[in-house]
C-alpha cells in the first residue's frame, strides 16, 4: 500500500519522519543531500533507534561552506576560529548530538564522489521495526532540515515487500560499494566546536545555510563543493 505525503498538507518531520522513525530499530537511508540539521528536526528520535542509522550521500556543500572549507585547507582547524562560523544557538544542540551519535556509533554515514556515477541525487529510505516489519519511502527529501520544514516536497511510503526489497537492495549497493567513501567523521573536532558553541550565544541568522563542521572537513580533504541545509 502506498501512502502519499506533501509538505503542502502534511507536516512533514512530524507526520512523516518522526512518526514513521519512531519505534523503529535501523534507519538506512539514500539521502542525496545530508547535513546535521536534520537533527534539528529528528535528532530525538534518531537516539531512541534502537539500533543503527546508515546514511549514504552525495559530496556537495553550500557555497558558505566552501569558502570555510577553502580557508580550511591553508590553516588548521582551530586557527580559523570555527566558533565564529558554527557557535550559534542554532547549531549548539545538533553538534553536541551529532557528536553523541557519531561517537556511539549510532550514526554512520558515506559519500559517494560525483565522478563515480554523477550526483548522488536520488532519494529513499528502509525502516525496519521490533519483529521484522518493515516499510520503505522515496520521493523528492533530502536528509535536511529545509526539506522537511521549509521546502515544497513529495514522498511516498510503500509498505509492499518487493519495494522494500527494490530500496534496500540500491541502498545496499551503495552503502558497500568500493567507491563509497567511510566517514571517520572526527569526533575530537566535533567536541572542540560543541564546547566553543556552549559558551557563547550568538544571533541564529548566519546558521541558516550551515552545515556539519565534519563534513567542512571532508571539503577540505578533497576539495569538494555543498548544499544548502
Amino acid at each position: 500500500m502506498i501512502t502519499y505525503y506533501s509538505s503542502r498538507i502534511n507536516n512533514l518531520g512530524e507526520q512523516f519522519l518522526n512518526a514513521k522513525l519512531k519505534g523503529a530499530v535501523s534507519y538506512d537511508r539514500i539521502a542525496g543531500y545530508f547535513c546535521s540539521s536534520i537533527l534539528e528536526v529528528v535528532g530525538e528520535t534518531i537516539e531512541a533507534i534502537a539500533g543503527k542509522v546508515r546514511v549514504v550521500c552525495n559530496s556537495s556543500l553550500a557555497p558558505s561552506d566552501v569558502a570555510v572549507a577553502k580557508l580550511g585547507q591553508r590553516v588548521e582547524w582551530n586557527e580559523f576560529k570555527p566558533e565564529e562560523v558554527y557557535a550559534t544557538p542554532c547549531a549548539m544542540a545538533r553538534l553536541r548530538k551529532l557528536y553523541e551519535l557519531l561517537k556511539s556509533g549510532k550514526l554512520e554515514v558515506r559519500v559517494l564522489p560525483d565522478e563515480v556515477y554523477g550526483l548522488m541525487h536520488g532519494k529513499a529510505g528502509v525502516i525496519i521495526y521490533p519483529g521484522g516489519g518493515k516499510t520503505s519511502f522515496l520521493g523528492s527529501i533530502n536528509e535536511t532540515k529545509s526539506a522537511f520544514t521549509t521546502n515544497y516536497e513529495i514522498p511516498w511510503e510503500d509498505g509492499d515487500p518487493a519495494s522494500i526489497v527494490w530500496v534496500q537492495a540500491e541502498f545496499d549497493f551503495f552503502w558497500n560499494n568500493s567507491y563509497a567513501v567511510v566517514s571517520s567523521w572526527d569526533c575530537g573536532r566535533i567536541r572542540n566546536i560543541s564546547s566553543l558553541a556552549l559558551s557563547m550565544s550568538i544571533s541564529c541568522a548566519a546558521a541558516r545555510d550551515c552545515c556539519s563542521p565534519i563534513r567542512l572537513a571532508w571539503a577540505r580533504r578533497y576539495s569538494w563543493p555543498c548544499p544548502r541545509s
